[in-house]
């Protein structure tokens, strides 16, 4: 696998329809708490940064 090409890739994706460069992800904020979280976190990187 080291040994492959970008233009053998192409050809095998080519060949069974995968398209990797057209997948689509979906977020979905599923943490009722996630800004709470999400703030803790940001301040303990800016402590760290800042000693």
């Amino acid at each position: 696998m080291a040994n492959l090409v970008q233009g053998t890739v192409c050809k095998i994706l080519g060949k069974e329809e995968i398209k990797p460069h057209k997948v689509c992800y979906y977020l979905k904020n599923r943490d009722a708490e996630f800004e709470q979280k999400m703030a803790e976190v940001l301040c303990v990187y800016r402590e760290v940064a800042s000693s």
